[in-house]
């Protein structure tokens, strides 16, 4: 094999060295018999891009017409990717070049003289025509690179070029920089713009909304109920809270996990992640899965050696709050400790505080003698400690103390001493008492919430630790982790120690965990009752707050509200929860208005809009992507303008590629490879694909870190965000606030109508401003998109690449805006504006039109 390699390596580097003895001498026959350009071209600087420099006949074209002053020119080549763009200028070998310089020059001074100056000013203006970024003037012999359309205010004299001023240099002594800089791998990757401008980024302006403006346009001046109510809600929602109390934890568990496998909706296939695990695992799921499967942990105490479980499940699936299920609930006659005898002790290792510069064995025995000092048990002298150390007492007053035999007051004080100081180091203490407890009952060693540790090897001796402190002790051990780091880990030493039992937690069905959170905020405001001030502010009084409760309830479960959350949270229950929330305190959710509507038609529906402004915010007043749980996919954050949209481009393949009931996911080289035709380096790909993972997009199925060999499968959310928020105003008029607008004139429309907005105190003129700037935006990605769908058809690289999400939108985007201008023109316009729309002027007696 190695042979293979060399050999092969030594044919292409003899073919090189040929290729170049070649060229050079082609030149001096072009020279001699005075041939034309068109020899030039097609002898010498064909073979040099091709050959040499690795593009593709797909990327260039040739004889390109420029129109300039009512004359038609012709450019020699103009080589395209969706990325970059280069023109290169042929010039007839005989044509003097001799003054080039080597290496970085300056466009102007002596050496630019004559022909040659007359060629790059060709080309530059050419280039200029064209609207293309580089420029490279050549005769074959000699090369000058060069930047055109410069946005940094650099003038074109002060504009440096590299240069080659031979085919010498350019095929033997510079050959590596001659690469570096020119050849397709290094262009798409941003060679030119390194080499030529200092930096691959050309988004430097401000060209952000959200760098302007701090807050929303939008506010929602409404009196709010969500003050009287707010204690109930956070406790209802809140993981922590809910866990400590035991029959809010029951009332709260939610045993059906969401096996949704097509969504018709935005027709994609839904596929689940491989199984991590060789072996099959119990998934507490069902009416009696998860009494199953928490008896299968307190069963232990009947074994007569220690186990081990694994409890699996993804970001947010309800890991820990199955295992405080199976503490508190199932297996509460167990770990009772108001008992004077109790069954098992729960040893509950939480690692969200843990510290890189502790010790994880330190960390765990911390835990561990804290929960010995303060149960009521292990933490008694008579009836643990002294036991616990018995051998050792004899041993002593058998050895060493023998010799204060009679002086009782002597030998205890000794005893006490050696009791105390393993009490201050506190791991020999820990050990004592749990080695002589576990003979008697059975202990839970849980190691949750490693995962919040990024490091692999912090996490591999984490595990290593835990096991070992389990083994010296005698406990079961139960760990509790993500797929992702069973993954990560499982070739490890640690996984061998003990032969693990799995039990596998499946991301529960999202409104069914939100219905059960709303009974519990019902149940806690039952009865309640509290005063606030009405929008036009009278003081008025809610008799039974629960009623507000039920009816949130009824405005988000089973409506586009609750779709909305389940699709965004991804399955991820602590994120469904904290959305919510946010809803509730930011949104329509708790006027007196719509509690008023509710009370008198016993239905009331919120707006999604409201919902979706509200969960793209976040915890912010603007929307940020980095802060949202809405990753923004008309901005990949490249710093580069050709690759802006490369987010909603990949995201939207996968969901083509997904429409199909047979689809098993696209491998990410697949998709490498293709953009890498377009023009896009691997480099920019990756970087984009990782966001997307990380934006819960799209995932791997394998649960591995994301590489070239993953298999990528997009989310349910990948799919909404594409088939239908996309088209949605609210959407884009959020999402617009953190997109990098490099067109000019679209940049200087939404700019200067924004002021407007933000000015506007008619809600029908600023409704009507809204539209204008959503629908330029609107047209804009649609325009730019379409841009990569045609590069990607002029390649060949399939119906993935080549659909536009935003022409497929279109239709609906166009009907609601005109929805939504009528909505407002019902609700706040003038008679005149609404005898314009042909809608009524006045309102019946039930209040409708």
């Amino acid at each position: 094999m190695l042979y293979s390699t060399l050999r092969c390596a030594s044919l292409m580097q003899d073919s090189a060295v040929e290729l170049r003895e070649e060229l050079i001498n082609r030149l001096s026959e072009i020279r001699v018999s005075g041939g034309n350009e068109a020899d030039t071209r097609f002898k010498i600087i064909d073979d040099i891009l091709l050959h040499v420099l690795g593009w593709n006949k797909t990327d260039f074209e040739h004889e390109v017409r420029v129109s300039e002053d009512g004359k038609d020119f012709f450019i020699d080549y103009l080589i395209t990717t969706a990325q970059t763009s280069l023109l290169v200028e042929a010039k007839r070998a005989q044509i003097d070049f001799s003054r080039v310089p080597n290496g970085r020059a300056a466009l102007k001074g002596v050496w630019l003289k004559g022909d040659l100056k007359k060629a790059v000013k060709q080309a530059r203006d050419y280039g200029r025509n064209k609207g293309v970024g580089f420029c490279a003037v050549t005769n074959g012999d000699a090369w000058i690179i060069f930047p055109v359309n410069r946005r940094d205010l650099v003038s074109f004299e002060d504009t440096y070029a590299v240069c080659y001023q031979d085919i010498e240099s350019v095929l033997n002594t510079d050959l590596d920089s001659f690469k570096a800089i020119l050849t397709r791998d290094a262009v798409i990757d941003g060679s030119l713009e390194q080499a030529l401008l200092g930096g691959d980024s050309n988004q430097s302006e401000n060209r952000r909304l959200n760098q302007i403006y701090d807050s929303s346009f939008s506010k929602i001046n409404r009196q709010t109920m969500f003050a009287s109510i707010e204690d109930e809600i956070v406790t209802a929602f809140s993981e922590e809270l809910i866990a400590k109390n035991p029959d809010l934890l029951q009332k709260s568990y939610v045993e059906t996990a969401d096996r949704i496998k097509f969504d018709d909706r935005v027709t994609m296939a839904v596929l689940r992640r491989d199984q991590v695990i060789n072996t099959r695992p119990l998934k507490p799921v069902g009416r009696t899965g998860v009494a199953k499967a928490a008896s299968e942990v307190i069963s232990t105490h009947l074994k007569t050696q220690s186990v081990a479980l694994l409890t699996l499940g993804l970001v947010g699936a309800g890991k820990t709050t199955f295992l405080n299920y199976v503490e508190k609930v199932s297996g509460r006659d167990f770990f009772d400790q108001n008992k004077s005898q109790p069954t098992a002790h729960w040893l509950y290792v939480d690692f969200r505080s843990f510290s890189k510069s502790q010790s994880p064995r330190e960390f765990v025995y911390e835990a561990l003698f804290k929960y010995i000092c303060s149960n009521a048990l292990l933490g008694d002298y008579e009836l643990t400690i002294k036991p616990a150390y018995k051998d050792d007492i004899e041993a002593l007053t058998r050895g060493p103390l023998a010799i204060l035999k009679g002086n009782s007051a002597a030998i205890e004080e000794k005893i006490s001493q050696l009791l105390l100081r393993d009490y201050e180091e506190k791991i020999p203490y820990s050990r004592k008492i749990l080695a002589y407890t576990s003979r008697k009952t059975p202990l839970f060693l849980v190691i949750d919430n490693v995962d919040q540790i990024e490091e692999a090897a912090i996490q591999e001796n984490i595990f290593l630790e835990a096991v070992a402190v389990a083994r010296d002790n005698g406990v079961n051990l139960v760990l509790a982790m993500r797929d992702a780091t069973y993954v990560k880990n499982r070739t490890s030493a640690v996984f061998d120690a003990f032969t693990f039992d799995a039990i596998y937690i499946d991301p529960p069905h999202i409104q069914s965990v939100l219905s059960k959170r709303f009974a519990i905020a019902e149940h806690l405001l039952r009865g309640k009752s509290f005063e606030l001030t009405s929008d036009g502010g009278a003081k008025v009084i809610i008799k039974d707050a629960a009623r507000v409760v039920e009816m949130l309830s009824a405005s988000v479960l089973g409506t586009e509200v609750g779709n909305l959350i389940e699709v965004s949270a991804t399955g991820d229950v602590r994120l469904a929860l904290q959305m919510t929330k946010q809803f509730l305190q930011f949104g329509y959710s708790t006027s007196y208005r719509a509690y008023q509507a509710f009370e008198n038609t016993g239905n009331y529906k919120f707006p999604v809009h409201e919902a979706i402004r509200a969960i793209m915010f976040g915890n912010q007043s603007i929307y940020r992507d980095e802060f949202s749980p809405f990753l923004n996919p008309f901005d990949a954050k490249t710093g580069r303008s050709e690759s802006q949209f490369l987010r909603l481009y990949i995201m939207n393949a996968l969901v083509s590629a997904a429409s199909t009931k047979t689809f098993q996911g696209l491998e990410a080289g697949e998709i490498v490879s293709s953009l890498e035709r377009l023009g896009f380096s691997q480099r920019i790909t990756n970087k984009v694909i990782s966001d997307l993972v990380s934006g819960r997009l799209c995932f791997s199925r394998s649960h591995q870190g994301y590489t070239l060999e993953s298999v990528l499968v997009p989310s349910r959310l990948c799919g909404y965000l594409c088939r239908e928020l996309a088209g949605k105003m609210i959407f884009l008029e959020n999402a617009l606030f953190d997109t990098f607008i490099y067109d000019d004139v679209v940049w200087n429309t939404v700019k200067v109508d924004m002021k407007s907005v933000y000015r506007e105190n008619n809600l029908v003129a600023k409704f009507r401003t809204r539209k204008k700037i959503t629908s330029s935006f609107f047209d804009w990605v649609e325009q730019e998109m379409q841009k990569l769908c045609a590069e990607a058809a002029r390649r060949n690289l399939g119906p993935f690449w080549t659909s536009n999400p935003m022409t497929r939108l279109r239709v609906d985007f166009n009907a609601e805006l005109e929805r939504a201008l009528r909505s407002a023109v019902r609700n706040y316009g003038s008679d005149k504006e609404k005898e314009l729309l042909g809608l009524p002027l006045f309102k019946n007696s039930d209040g409708a039109y």
